[in-house]
């Protein structure tokens, strides 16, 4: 193979060579640290983007809270993006898991005591604090009143050792373990033919509850539970205890206990009950915005929006609970889900479903625990509150949870495609929807602040980008001819020898674009790593909140090769554009060096010399 005669004319002028590849270096690093940090903060904003969703409720001052109409209004509205008509159904946890409703604040009672605990108003039939178990009786005592002392009570106390539990919380009740008992009569001689046939040392089943009123100050649900629990009758009728022989138990569908067998039934189901919440993207909730102070991610994610398009099995569980009783994020767990008629807090409670509950239908599902929930408000100070459990909407089976032409105001909200179009979309429904008696409310969660700063920082880069653009152009442009220039002779010496001319043209074009191959990726190298490192910076000073917060901006490395590759393409469009205007001058006017444009005296006058 001959030598390429424009390779060594480029090395025996190290000057020239070196100038053109810092040329080639230089412009390709700009070029590649702006279009790429213009690429890092679209890419980190619109990642940030996703946490300001522009979110709306409806409020009304309906004393029944509905707001359907208004959210027929709003689906109708070409800003809404995504509506969140959130569902609720009962689902009983599968595999002996228990609730973690233990603290007895919400189960009211039957009887009438003299405590008036904060939540005394609320008569939902609720009693999963009960305790039911066979028990030996290990012993008795009753307190009589002291004469004369207004605040002395009588009170009778039973100590047992269970022997097994037919239900209640572990918290308070575990088999070989004591448990004690304490009742205050409503009435003089109220149990005292009951508590005079207990014999010590025999085996009885028996009812108990836990109320978390009546000694606030020592008992403790998570603690002592089951020393401070009050005695309770098995039945309304007035049945306190059975006595059954060791190792016997009693069969509760006899008659007499028909009454107590639902209520046990009934217990069963709600001491495992959770409120499972079907939304369709858990993450555009109000509550779980940082404005509202309501709920916050402890560990995990939250649901969103592509769980629910896929359905995806997940879930998202309060951290308590899942402390509790020992889940974790990628915990899996059944729920057997059954629509109620009345939904208090996923329980069956006394009313339409106290006995119809048997017949619902079912449905059977696992889900994995993908993120657990805490509370940033004191407003959820009771237990009961770590039941609300949240599924994607299209896990909830069709038709469970709606109700004809009723949608409560909380239950309710919606998202708008951008936060530019609040204005627009408040212009057009906001008189409607006060026609109907409601207001609509946006969260404040500081996304006007954000979009106006990172749209300013979008376009300063992008604009930036643009301006190294155009120079990589002109620097392009005058590299060719720095390099082609010097070059015109020798291609016309390489033509006047017999050289073909696409040949000639070749051989003096590619030396200039390996010299270009090596500058462009060596500058577009060290301008990718500059570019994360600018972008870093910028980013720094978005206006944005700690929570929304993601992981830091970033691209494939393929970027960066695909990139320097433009950049080669267009350094070779351009040596492709000098190279072919050189090659179609005729090889005479390039070995005299004159120009076309010159004139014919010109020519003449170098003729003769």
């Amino acid at each position: 193979m001959k030598p390429n005669v424009f390779l060594k004319s480029l090395t025996r002028q190290p000057f020239r060579a070196l100038l053109l590849f810092l040329l080639t270096g230089l412009i390709s690093f700009a070029a590649v640290s702006q279009v790429t940090e213009y690429l890092l903060i679209r890419e980190k904003t619109n990642a940030l983007g996703t946490y300001y969703h522009t979110i709306g409720s409806l409020q009304t001052g309906n004393k029944d809270g509905n707001v359907f109409k208004g959210a027929g209004l709003v689906s109708k509205s070409p800003y809404v993006v995504l509506e969140d008509r959130r569902r609720y159904c009962s689902g009983v946890l599968q595999g002996g898991l228990y609730n973690a409703d233990a603290d007895g604040a919400m189960s009211d009672k039957n009887e009438v005591d003299d405590n008036k605990g904060p939540v005394k108003e609320v008569q939902l039939g609720i009693h999963v604090s009960d305790v039911i178990a066979y028990a030996k009786l290990l012993f008795k005592v009753h307190v009589s009143p002291e004469t004369g002392n207004k605040n002395s009570a009588e009170e009778y106390y039973l100590t047992f050792r269970v022997n097994k539990v037919v239900a209640g919380y572990p918290e308070y009740v575990e088999e070989d373990k004591t448990i004690k008992l304490s009742y205050v009569p409503k009435k003089a001689g109220e149990v005292n033919t009951t508590f005079d046939s207990l014999k010590e040392g025999k085996e009885y089943l028996i009812r108990a509850y836990f109320d978390p009123w009546r000694n606030p100050i020592v008992a403790s649900w998570n603690k002592n539970a089951g020393d401070w629990l009050t005695w309770k009758p098995l039945t309304d009728s007035g049945l306190w205890v059975l006595p059954v022989e060791p190792g016997k138990t009693v069969d509760f569908n006899i008659p007499e206990l028909k009454e107590f067998k639902n209520d046990l039934d009934v217990l069963r189901e709600n001491q495992h009950a959770m409120d499972v919440r079907g939304t369709k993207d858990m993450s555009t909730m109000p509550d779980t915005q940082e404005s509202a102070k309501q709920l916050y991610l402890v560990q995990g994610r939250w649901l969103d929006r592509e769980d629910d398009l896929k359905a995806n099995r997940v879930c998202v569980v309060n951290s308590s609970f899942a402390k509790l009783r020992g889940l974790s994020v990628g915990s899996s767990i059944t729920l057997k889900m059954r629509d109620l008629k009345q939904n208090a807090w996923g329980y069956i409670i006394a009313g339409d479903d106290w006995k119809s509950w048997k017949t619902e239908k079912t449905y059977l599902e696992t889900f994995k625990i993908v993120g657990l929930y805490g509370f940033l408000s004191e407003n959820y100070p009771l237990t009961i509150y770590t039941n609300a459990l949240y599924i994607p909407d299209s896990c909830l089976p069709a038709g469970y949870g709606e109700t004809k032409n009723e949608l409560y105001f909380s239950n309710y909200s919606f998202v708008l495609k951008s936060y530019r179009d609040k204005d627009a979309f408040l212009a057009e429904d906001r008189n409607k929807l006060a026609a109907m008696g409601m207001t609509v409310t946006f969260m404040d969660n500081g996304s006007a602040n954000f979009w106006s700063s990172a749209d300013s920082l979008k376009f300063s880069t992008l604009l930036s980008a643009v301006v190294f653009c155009v120079v990589l152009l002109l620097a392009f442009g005058l590299s060719v001819f720095l390099y082609l220039r010097p070059r015109r002779k020798e291609f016309a010496i390489q033509r006047a020898l017999g050289k073909p001319c696409r040949s000639a043209a070749f051989q003096m074009a590619w030396p200039f674009i390996l010299l270009g191959i090596v500058g462009i990726f060596l500058g577009g190298a060290i301008g990718w790593n500059y570019a994360f490192k600018a972008a870093s910076k910028s980013l720094a000073g978005l206006q944005t909140t700690a929570s929304a917060a993601v992981a830091p901006a970033s691209l494939p490395i393929g970027w960066m090769f695909l990139l320097c590759s433009c950049i080669l393409v267009l350094l070779v469009f351009f040596t492709w554009i000098g190279t072919f205007s050189v090659s179609r001058r005729p090889v005479l006017e390039l070995l005299q060096g004159t120009s076309r444009g010159g004139t014919g005296n010109r020519k003449s006058r170098k003729l003769r010399h």
